[in-house]
């Protein structure tokens, strides 16, 4: 939330209303994908995704340090 530049509460009601929404939405879309497409296919797509989210955190990896470092967290190199 400190990266964003918004307000700290603006942040965090973009972030939970994000993830409440991907909640609510998922199971109807996951059971539509896996009637038509498989069984397999759910999992197939959330391994994607888990994917892409894992090669934009280590793109932004940098931004990510930064913040950590001016606020004075421990950061790994």
């Amino acid at each position: 939330m400190e990266v964003s530049p918004f307000t700290r509460p603006v942040s965090s009601a973009t972030c939970n209303f994000l993830r409440w929404s991907g909640a609510a939405i998922a199971p109807i879309v996951s059971g539509l994908v896996g009637e038509t497409y498989g069984l397999s296919a759910p999992f197939c797509i959330s391994g994607g995704v888990l994917m892409v989210s894992a090669s934009l955190l280590a793109v932004k990896a940098g931004l990510l340090r930064t913040a950590l470092k001016s606020y004075g967290e421990p950061v790994s190199q």
